[in-house]
């Protein structure tokens, strides 16, 4: 499955993005999330480790090592299911 929101679209209804969150969560498949804010980012953590969903975040205090140890648990262990990166304009 692949959905994507356009690029610099807000989102209108944060509420409405939380359900699609919580629906990509009950699907049971992997999925990545991009994020322009910070904040934006710590609230789909937290969102993510409410329901208990392994998860790694790419940021931008994650060092080049360990960018590439995150990645590659997000491509081979079948227990980390989103990947999380902020994007910095």
């Amino acid at each position: 499955m692949e959905i994507s929101i356009p690029e610099n679209r807000p989102i209108r209804n944060p509420i409405s993005f939380f359900c699609f969150l919580q629906d990509l969560i009950e699907s049971g498949n992997k999925f990545l999330c991009f994020a322009h804010h910070a904040t934006m980012m710590n609230t789909i953590a937290d969102t993510l480790n409410d329901a208990q969903v392994h998860f790694i975040r790419i940021d931008g205090g994650t060092s080049s090592s360990m960018r590439k140890t995150y990645c590659d648990a997000f491509q081979t262990d079948d227990n980390v299911r989103s990947g999380n990166f902020r994007r910095k304009l």
